[in-house]
């Protein structure tokens, strides 16, 4: 190996995939015609790019999914923090991969593309090849980052600037956060771009978030005399580190059952809050400031509310722009947020509300908003609720409980901690619940009243391997909103049990809600009917064929040992008898049975024999162009 692509690849410590060696440039094969290990490359990939993006375990699991039933694969995937684990089975082979990311981040513009990649891929991208689907998606990878460290410390400005009024802060702390802040997201924002460490990206822009707002805050207060009170807004310069978007999809993901997932991100993001705290308090104690209590700003109501929406729809423009977002989807995301952030601070203030439960309410309306808007402009949910209630991640108290551990007081710091705890742990219970409000899972559609409806009752969730190994059970009470049941259950006794063997002609009439058709065959059989079918034939030794058939399959299940052959015959379409002959009947043949099958003996024996002569020709044809590349060869 050369020496420089040996630095290279140790510079990286992950080696780059080569995804276009799993294909041939001039390979015309469809991807849904490809070999399994193509397959399980393209799902591989996509799980691969969507985990990149910073999105939980659910949607990455989903994607990989709905791609495997599109190529007729099936897929098995254990998502973690920067790795998948999938196995791809098709009934013949089976393939394993372990894939990796280099590093986490969030990317809401790239899961965007990617989800519309994954809704469009049964009617675009299935009908391309390998390479043309890989080329595709080097597209999407290649979307990095949309703005420049400038434009991002500018968002980070303005999502602490309005951090900081909603925290209680006024014009002086408003001025100084955002300057800090700006400058501290553009020092971290270019260490990640030359792939410094987590520690280090952290520790750097903390500190000088905290050594610009404390210098900002010196020199006003020794050319202009501000009041040593403004100090305080020090911790509101430096929330835009708090990992808001991992914190929030390691619930979802706990409440998921995707534990692997979930626990990663919950370290992740614990991590980061450890190492950004410690590194506050340091420079807390350098710079000799402290988290006081910010002052009180008189204002009317109305006020205050136009204000805290201003400064909310701010906060989540701002942090929308941090992970990447375009700019009408960070708009959509800072009007979801401003709606339910103001509605969670204003149900504390005068409702005297409790913070967390104030907090679920907020991201329950989030939630809801997100899903009314998805299906109007399919931006991804997570891309739209994730952002707006970053804003509600108590940052402040997690720095405070910190803090006071640093200074032994306990009391103190284990209030603070209990509190934010209690906020984190609501925040992705209200996007779950809204989810459950929103979701089809337990609907039907009524039609009676026309519309989706929810039948009230306890409902039993099994959750295993297969039906036979069950590994997890529970019940799950849901509320209904049927107003008019379509069916009267005394009516219909062997549905409502499950006894469907018992259905007699005049249940499944009330069922239908009009008399059965006649259930007499009209018509002729065609080559894709099944040969069972010749029950219906005109010919009686088709007839007396399905009979035979059929009373062999009837004598092997009452064995217990149900003859494969004969089901596979039995139940096999007229078309395969040329498929699975070996080139002994060609379709011409096939087509002179089943003429034969209709009662139709002259011209039906016609073709077969007619086919039977030109199939001998086609088939001493091939010989002879075999025979002779052979001899090529």
């Amino acid at each position: 190996m050369p020496t420089n692509n040996y630095i290279d690849i140790m510079e990286k410590n992950h080696m780059e995939i080569p995804w276009h060696d799993y294909t041939g440039d001039d390979s015309n094969t469809l991807i849904k015609e490809s070999g399994l290990i193509e397959k399980a490359s393209v799902i591989g990939r996509v799980g691969l790019i969507m985990l990149s993006c910073g999105t939980g375990a659910w949607r990455v699991r989903t994607s990989m999914n709905r791609l495997s039933k599109e190529l007729h694969v099936t897929c098995t995937v254990d998502v973690g923090l920067m790795s998948i684990e999938f196995n791809c089975f098709d009934g013949k082979d089976c393939v394993s991969q372990s894939l990796s990311i280099s590093n986490t981040g969030v990317n809401t513009s790239k899961l965007y593309r990617m989800e519309q990649f994954v809704e469009n891929f049964p009617k675009e991208d299935a009908h391309l090849t390998g390479e043309e689907i890989h080329k595709r998606l080097d597209e999407i990878e290649k979307i990095h980052t949309l703005y420049s460290p400038v434009k991002l410390g500018l968002a980070a400005a303005f999502a602490c600037c309005g951090f900081t009024f909603l925290l209680g802060g006024g014009p002086i702390e408003m001025l100084f956060a955002f300057i800090a802040a700006g400058v501290g997201n553009i020092v971290r924002t270019k260490l990640i771009k030359h792939h410094f460490t987590l520690f280090l990206n952290i520790a750097a822009s903390i500190s000088i978030a905290c050594l610009v707002y404390a210098i900002c805050f010196n020199v006003a207060e020794s050319v202009l005399g501000i009041a040593h009170v403004h100090e305080a807004g020090y911790i509101c310069s430096m929330l835009f580190i708090i990992p808001g978007f991992p914190f929030i999809t390691s619930g979802i993901d706990l409440a998921k059952l995707d534990l692997r997932s979930g626990l990663e991100r919950l370290t992740y993001s614990i991590i980061i809050i450890l190492v950004a705290t410690m590194f506050a308090w340091i420079m807390a104690l350098l710079l000799k400031l402290q988290p006081q209590d910010f002052t009180t700003i008189h204002m009317s109501k109305i006020l205050l509310l136009v204000l805290r929406i201003i400064t909310s729809f701010c906060g989540v423009f701002g942090f929308s722009i941090m992970f990447n977002s375009s700019i009408p989807m960070a708009t959509t995301a800072a009007c979801i947020g401003a709606v339910a952030n103001t509605l969670r601070l204003e149900l504390i203030d005068f409702t005297h509300m409790p913070y967390s439960v104030a907090a679920f309410i907020g991201a329950l309306t989030a939630g809801l908003l997100a899903s009314f808007i998805k299906s109007n402009n399919g931006y991804p949910r997570i891309s739209l609720t994730v952002p707006s209630i970053v804003i509600m991640v108590p940052g402040l108290y997690l720095y405070r409980a910190i803090y006071n551990f640093g200074i032994m007081s306990l009391t103190e710091a284990v209030s603070w901690f209990s509190l934010a705890i209690m906020i984190i742990m609501a925040l992705p219970l209200g996007l779950i619940f809204a989810r459950i409000l929103t979701d089809k899972t337990f609907r039907y559609w009524n039609v009676k009243t026309g519309r989706w409806e929810v039948e009230e009752g306890e409902y039993l969730i099994m959750v295993g391997a297969c039906v036979a190994d069950i590994r997890l059970s529970g019940k799950l009470w849901i509320a209904g909103t049927t107003s008019k049941m379509p069916y009267e259950k005394e009516k219909l006794p062997s549905y409502y049990s499950g006894l469907i063997n018992n259905v007699g002609a005049e249940e499944f009439e009330t069922l239908l809600g009009h008399p059965a058709p006649s259930g007499k065959w009209q018509g002729e059989l065609e080559l894709n009917d099944a040969i069972c079918q010749m029950y219906y034939a005109k010919s009686r030794l088709a007839r007396l064929v399905y009979r035979i058939l059929a009373d062999k399959k009837k004598k092997s299940e009452d064995k217990g040992k149900p003859d494969l052959n004969v089901l596979f015959i039995y139940n096999m379409p007229f078309r395969g008898i040329a498929k699975m002959t070996g080139g002994a009947v060609s379709m011409e043949m096939v087509n002179g049975i089943v003429d034969m099958v209709n009662g139709k003996w002259g011209s039906g024996f016609r073709k077969v024999v007619k086919g039977y002569f030109h199939n001998k020709r086609e088939n001493r044809k091939y010989e002879k162009l075999l025979e002779g590349k052979e001899e090529q060869v």
